[in-house]
């Protein structure tokens, strides 16, 4: 829902609610029961995970959005994908400083 809101608000709250409700090592569980998000069925999910990371990479350090278009055709029945921006363009380049930074350190140290 967050990756294509079509407001600030819808964006920010869902990313509060990914937020509240993440593990204690800040990943996304596959899915959690409605009367304790503490109680998940799997403690990581990887395919959540990227797309909580996508959110983060878009809304916060104002990475560029990318089209969810399935078909080709569908192209003109909807509009193309564009998360909200949460933070200032000054903020956004910071952000993606940071992430930049932390992407390299970690492949440095993979490699």
């Amino acid at each position: 829902r967050a990756l294509t809101a079509h407001g600030f608000q819808e964006t920010m709250e869902s990313l509060t609610v990914l937020a509240e409700t993440d593990s204690e090592d800040g990943l996304i569980h596959e899915s959690f029961y409605r009367d304790g998000y503490w109680k998940f069925t799997r403690a990581e999910f990887g395919m959540a995970n990227a797309l909580y990371a996508e959110l983060i990479f878009r809304s916060v350090a104002g990475f560029d959005d990318t089209n969810f278009a399935l078909l080709p055709a569908s192209l003109d029945l909807e509009p193309p994908s564009q998360t909200p921006r949460l933070t200032t363009p000054e903020v956004q380049l910071e952000d993606a400083l940071r992430l930049t930074q932390a992407l390299s350190l970690l492949l440095h140290q993979l490699g």
